[in-house]
């Protein structure tokens, strides 16, 4: 089976949908996967990922598109961190933290323990965390494969189905840290998934029956090369304290 994990592209957050440039980032992104065999679709319902998703389902008519309010962005109040200094008036996201952050945590960097950080004091992140990757796995389930307690999948059926999933950068690194088993932090802490980029997963039977998800290219923007757009800086931050954009 191999997954798909498609970041939305670039977002007017003040009128709730794509910029001019995000728009032609959603064409690229379609142009350039319009020949690729896809067996089902899955978004999110914000603006941003549907209309991401709109434009990659015009060239798959009869693939099934499902809209699904759990592939939202991994951002509601309850998941945020109320011990730590608010950004623009809210509590602090559960994947965005300062260097020093991280390092005077250093269990955010423990797959199985990283939720006992300080900084998750009086959040509800674990809780949400939990609710997400259910429901990844009911879609994994519904294709074949059984998160067991071990930590991997059961193949119930083998399949080499193609599925897509349209979503935003905290909620992808939510997914894949179930996937990969490496913390949700670490992901977005570490890894950039730049506006409109394709991240990839397959899984890997070595042994009958037993399924892991191996990566195989993360953050792909080659259909903006294609077209030749630049990549948006959206998701990163300066590269020098001294430039301008946002720190």
């Amino acid at each position: 089976m191999r997954l798909i994990f498609v970041r939305h592209c670039e977002p007017d957050y003040d009128n709730d949908t794509l910029t001019e440039k995000g728009f032609l980032e959603a064409k690229a992104l379609a142009d350039f996967y319009k020949d690729m065999h896809v067996d089902e679709i899955y978004t999110s319902p914000l603006p941003r990922a549907f209309l991401t998703c709109g434009a990659f389902a015009s060239y798959h008519k009869d693939t099934p598109v499902e809209v699904i309010e759990e592939l939202r962005e991994f951002n509601q109040d309850e998941a945020r961190l109320p011990d730590l200094p608010k950004r623009n008036g809210r509590n602090h996201v559960s994947w965005d933290f300062l260097p020093r952050m991280m390092c005077d945590e250093k269990v955010l960097y423990d797959y199985n323990s990283y939720f006992d950080s300080k900084w998750f004091n009086g959040s509800k992140a674990k809780e949400l965390y939990d609710a997400s990757i259910a429901q990844l796995d009911r879609i994994l389930l519904k294709h074949g494969y059984h998160y067991n307690e071990k930590g991997y999948f059961d193949v119930l059926k083998e399949s080499k189905e193609t599925i897509v999933i349209f979503s935003h950068l905290g909620k992808i690194s939510v997914l894949l840290s179930h996937l990969l088993k490496i913390p949700h932090v670490v992901l977005a802490q570490h890894f950039c998934l730049l506006t409109s980029s394709v991240t990839v997963v397959v899984t890997e039977e070595r042994e009958q029956g037993i399924a892991q998800f191996r990566c195989l290219k993360m953050g792909d923007t080659s259909h903006l090369a294609a077209a030749n757009l630049d990549e948006s800086f959206k998701a990163r931050w300066a590269e020098v304290f001294s430039d301008p954009e946002r720190h």
